[in-house]
């Protein structure tokens, strides 16, 4: 038997969240970390939400892969990939 799944996106519970997260880190710039599809939450919507509406640029990734979509949709953006490291050498 199979159960069907649905997620939903809160992007106003993620805006809270945020706005708490810059009161307790005033001075500190803050990289927010999309990796595995934003942790299975839609990479794309989640970084879109956080770029244009949270005015937040410090996006941090797993692969190169992430990072390429990432930039064809979000070219403004600063992406830090923390993992293939190795692949250029």
């Amino acid at each position: 038997m199979r159960f069907e799944s649905e997620l939903v996106i809160h992007f106003d519970r993620l805006e809270a969240n945020v706005q708490k997260l810059s009161n307790i880190t005033l001075n500190n710039k803050k990289i927010f970390m999309v990796k595995a599809n934003a942790y299975g939450h839609g990479l794309i919507p989640i970084t879109t939400f956080l770029s244009e509406e949270m005015e937040q640029n410090l996006f941090g990734v797993a692969s190169l892969g992430e990072a390429i979509l990432l930039r064809g949709s979000l070219p403004l953006i600063d992406i830090y990939v923390f993992s293939d490291l190795n692949y250029f050498r």
